[in-house]
Parts: C-alpha cells; structure tokens; sequence
C-alpha cells in the first residue's frame, strides 16, 4: 500500500483493530509456532549435512531428513497456512508473512532459511491457478537455477516439467498428476518432484483440488541467471537474475533507459562497483544504449574486471562498438 493516508485509515480503523488484537490472542506468532515444531531440528540437521556432504546428494539428503517429520506437525502447519491466507482477506491491517507468486494462484512462507537450504510450505488454489492461466496464457518456462525438491503433502493436480535433454512441447504426452493424500515423515510420499538446476523447467498445469506442498531448495552452488525458453518453438525468450534483488536492479535499470530519464547514466555509473558480475555487466550494458561515448570508457575499465567472462565481454564490445584495433587487448 503507496498512499501513507490510506494506510494510516486502515491501521487505525477501530474494527480493524479488533480484529488484528483477537488474531493476535488467539494465534501463536508464526515464527514461534515453527520453533515449537520439533520438524525443525530435522531441517537444522539437514542444513548442517548438506554443508558436510556436498551437492552430490542434495534429493537424497532431502528425502531421508523429510522421515524425521511428524505429519502431524505439517498437517498443522497446512492449517495454520489457511488462517494466514483468511486473515488476509478478511483483515486489510494484518501483515503476513506469507509469500505470493503468480497473482496469488500460490502462496507460501519460509519454515527455514539456513545457510545451505531454503524451506517452504505453499498452498497452489484451484481457481486463482485457472484465472492466472487463462489471463496470461503458458507463452515460456524458466530453467530452475537451484536444485528444489517438492513433497506433495495433498491435493490432486498436474504439473509439467520441462528439460534441456528433451522436446519442450506438449507432444510428450499428458502431464503427470500429483497425488493427493501425500504425506511424509511416518507416511510414505506418493508424488516427490525433483527439479534439478540448470537443467528443468516446473509448472502447475492445473489443480483439481487446494493442494500443499513442502519444498526444499538448495542455497548452494546455484546458477547465477535464469534463462526461460520460448514453449513453441525452444526460443531463449530471455535471462534474468536468479537473485531477486539482481532482478529489480536489472529492471529498474531497464525502466530508466525506456524512460528517457534525465541523468541517468549518473544514477546508474555507482552501481557498476556492485560485487554481482551479472549487475556490473547488465549495468554497462545499459549504459552503452544510454550514451555509447561514456559506455567506451567503462568497457575500458572492465578489461582489468575480476571476471574473466565481463574481461572477455568488454574486449569484444571495444571492437566491435569503436573499432578493430581494440581486438588485442587482452
């Protein structure tokens, strides 16, 4: 919410309040209710072996920490993801810490973040899924840049994959189902979708009923970028950063250059500093189509860059954008 007045009118609104006030009393904190589980020792563990492991065998590592879960304690957690999601709607004051992705067709919130691992919970809703899909249409995928592993805790849909080994169109065949009634810990799971990094695309196809997940996601030797194939023809439609942050970065920049916006090049020389290669170069890259005379001097600079892919980059720019005797600078 961008309007301050709006806001304050509705934090200070009296029935507001009182609904935010009994939320309050009669719900643990969602932090607090995650501690109290004792599934998070089993993700700390996980964490800390994955460090000692390595990648190699990040699935399986994932499935066998998933059998020191008591479902009881997820089948909570799905509860308690339902009262974050109606407190939502019914109460404009609350603030959850749910997260939201594709216009609301899933939302989720973090059960770890550790330094090997991210941990989610997410619900996929039937009708916002089926909106979402009419709306926007299936046009591309994106190649997953991190190794996620996703237990279907219950629920009945489809989902497609896509990989770089394989055609991208529908000719393969019908979309596998995930199941409903999928349970871990003390149950054995009947759908464990595994998405390797680099290599898989992932979506929900439909969903026949409200359906949970719970997902595990590597932190650790991921992708840099995102890279996502055109579902026709096997076009690359495009590449954004992995990392959120990188992304808005690479936009905003983007929005400054179609936005014709005075002084721009000065807004945007600073980040070119940034530790993230990809920003550097998206930086550069923007400067050259805002003002090529400035962009010479800063490819000149990113000849000595501590990458040597943005010291390749530069060198090739130089000679093709100011001339063939910049081909030998090494």
């Amino acid at each position: 919410m961008k309007n301050l007045n709006k806001y304050k009118q509705v934090i200070y609104n009296e029935s507001n309040q009182k609904k935010l006030s009994a939320y309050y009393e009669n719900s643990c904190p969602l932090s607090g209710e995650i501690k109290q589980g004792s599934f998070l020792n089993a993700l700390v563990e996980l964490d800390n072996n994955y460090e000692e492991v390595g990648a190699t065998c990040f699935h399986t590592l994932c499935k066998d920490a998933t059998n020191l879960i008591n479902s009881t304690e997820l089948d909570k957690l799905k509860s308690r993801l339902d009262v974050e999601l109606k407190s939502i709607t019914s109460n404009p004051a609350f603030s959850s810490s749910i997260r939201a992705s594709d216009e609301g067709a899933i939302n989720g919130f973090i059960l770890h973040r550790g330094k090997n691992i991210e941990v989610m919970i997410f619900t996929v809703d039937k009708f916002n899924l089926q909106l979402y899909k009419a709306t926007k249409g299936v046009k591309g995928f994106t190649i997953h840049p991190a190794d996620t592993v996703m237990f279907c805790l219950d629920g009945l849909g489809e989902y497609q994959k896509f990989s770089l080994c394989s055609q991208f169109d529908d000719d393969l065949g019908p979309p596998p189902f995930y199941d409903g009634n999928t349970k871990i810990g003390s149950y054995e799971p009947k759908k464990v979708i595994n998405i390797y990094k680099g290599r898989d695309g992932f979506t929900f196809k439909s969903c026949e009923k409200p359906s949970y997940f719970l997902s595990i996601t590597s932190l650790k030797h991921n992708m840099l970028v995102k890279p996502q194939y055109s579902v026709d023809d096997n076009r690359l439609l495009g590449v954004t950063h992995a990392d959120n942050n990188a992304s808005r970065i690479q936009m905003a920049s983007f929005l400054l250059r179609m936005l014709k916006v005075d002084e721009a090049v000065d807004v945007l020389k600073p980040i070119l500093n940034n530790n993230n290669l990809y920003i550097r170069w998206q930086i550069a890259r923007e400067i050259y189509l805002l003002e090529p005379k400035s962009a010479k001097l800063i490819f000149l600079k990113l000849i000595d860059d501590p990458s040597a892919q943005i010291r390749e980059a530069a060198v090739n720019c130089l000679s093709e954008f100011y001339g063939e005797e910049y081909a030998t600078i090494s």
